[in-house]
């Protein structure tokens, strides 16, 4: 006996397969387009369009005690979920006056105690909002600032980098930024990072409003950033691979992942007594804007 699939669900898995094939980036009519007359990524949200947004983000520090030939590890591994708004107001020249909300906000910690202490950015994040000027290229400036705003809200808006070329772009052309970066695996608590980045516009969806991004960088510090101990060394090196989705007609990025990896190592001085350490961090992070 022949089972009969119901009209309405059958319209249900046309239009669901039309979303998926909306999805897959692959050579078709929009992308030959493309490198014929390329293409500007931009970011430019429409007022009125509230874009929900949610930050996945893990954070694994593992730091190494070595005593001679004896080495001793302790890793903490912290998981954040950060649920926030961004709501733009109105056209300000090429930019886009926005406000940004963070509304919930969840850390978990194992293998011990985390740097970042739940409490506290709870209290300086939730419930907070900043008036910022978002630039075609994804870069921030906060240009309305409430009395409670906290450091913290602070440090989170300057590390929006610029993303996106101010230029007109083909399939498979490349771009590189380079921004400075507090770097959270420093001990020494320096915010002396540089984090220069390589793009490049892989594809377009079949449809031609997505455009797919992927981009590797490396983290590098300034060696002399902060003043250490007379015969004391520090080094640090990183790197970055990750993909950004821009929905062209939508004028936003809605979704971006990286994976981070950072390296270092702190060699107090000979006389001092103390143990050198080293320091690995492995930071998984995914942003996106909800349906």
């Amino acid at each position: 006996m022949r089972t009969r699939t119901p009209r309405a669900a059958r319209r249900t898995l046309a239009a669901a397969a039309a979303a998926l094939l909306a999805l897959v980036p692959a050579p078709a009519d929009a992308q030959g387009v493309v490198r014929k007359t390329g293409i500007r990524l931009e970011v430019r949200p429409r007022p009125g369009d509230t874009i929900h947004t949610r930050l996945d983000q893990t954070v694994e520090m593992t730091g190494t005690m070595v005593r001679g030939a004896a080495d001793s590890s302790k890793t903490v591994v912290t998981t954040i979920v950060v649920f926030g708004r961004i709501v733009p107001e109105r056209r300000e020249g090429k930019s886009t006056r926005v406000v940004a909300f963070t509304d919930s906000l969840d850390v978990r910690s194992t293998g011990g105690r985390s740097a970042l202490n739940e409490e506290t950015l709870r209290r300086a994040l939730v419930g907070r909002h900043l008036h910022l000027l978002l630039a075609p290229d994804g870069s921030t400036q906060i240009v309305e600032e409430p009395l409670e705003t906290t450091s913290a809200l602070r440090t989170l808006v300057a590390q929006m980098p610029a993303t996106l070329p101010n230029h007109v772009v083909k399939v498979g052309d490349r771009w590189q930024q380079v921004m400075a970066i507090p770097v959270a695996g420093d001990p020494t608590g320096t915010q002396a990072g540089e984090l220069t980045t390589d793009f490049r516009l892989d594809s377009l969806s079949r449809d031609g409003r997505r455009a797919f991004v992927s981009l590797s960088g490396s983290i590098t510090r300034d060696s002399s950033a902060t003043p250490l101990p007379p015969g004391a060394t520090y080094s640090m090196r990183g790197e970055v691979e990750g993909l950004v989705l821009v929905d062209l007609r939508r004028g936003w990025i809605t979704e971006s992942s990286a994976e981070i990896l950072i390296r270092s190592a702190l060699t107090p001085p000979a006389d001092s007594g103390d143990p050198p350490m080293r320091f690995v961090m492995r930071i998984s992070q995914r942003l996106r804007a909800l349906p």
